[in-house]
């Protein structure tokens, strides 16, 4: 086991999928749909979007009553998640990745703050409806459930 397994296993974690494609990313986002809103953008992902392989991330006992918010910080000691970039690519290429559809996946290094909502902060996610996905984003204070995935990238 590799000290990047080791971190993961250490903070309940596992990769349960790993896709066998390197995807293209653009540097500005496509779906803008916070900004129309008029939401700050709080954090963006530094990692490298031009080329990336992404990585499922699974946890491996989900308690009940856990939030979205609880998850994303205990990822942030795993490191290396994707952002809306990674999220937008990978949504754009959706038929490449029929076995993925099934789930909600998460970008957590995007996070966009809502000043005149009780939400206040959200992450970008693509949510699994039907047999494709949908784009959107989400409360940290959402429930997490056992359906939902993390992007990672792969180093």
């Amino acid at each position: 086991m590799n000290a990047l397994e080791y971190n993961y296993i250490r903070h309940g974690f596992h990769i349960c999928g790993v896709c066998d494609r390197t995807f293209q990313s653009r540097q500005i986002f496509d779906c803008d749909l916070a900004q129309k809103k008029g939401w700050a953008l709080v954090r963006d992902c530094t990692a490298p979007a031009e080329r990336f392989v992404p990585e499922l991330l699974m946890l491996d006992c989900v308690p009940h009553g856990i939030t979205i918010g609880e998850v994303i910080s205990q990822v942030a000691f795993v490191g290396n998640c994707a952002g809306q970039r990674h999220g937008e690519s990978i949504f754009r290429e959706q038929r490449e990745m029929p076995d993925w559809r099934k789930y909600s996946l998460l970008f957590p290094e995007t996070e966009w703050e809502n000043p005149e909502d009780s939400i206040h902060y959200a992450i970008f996610g693509i949510w699994a409806k039907g047999d494709g996905w949908i784009l959107g984003y989400t409360s940290l204070r959402t429930l997490f459930y056992p359906f939902y995935r993390i992007i990672h990238l792969r180093r």
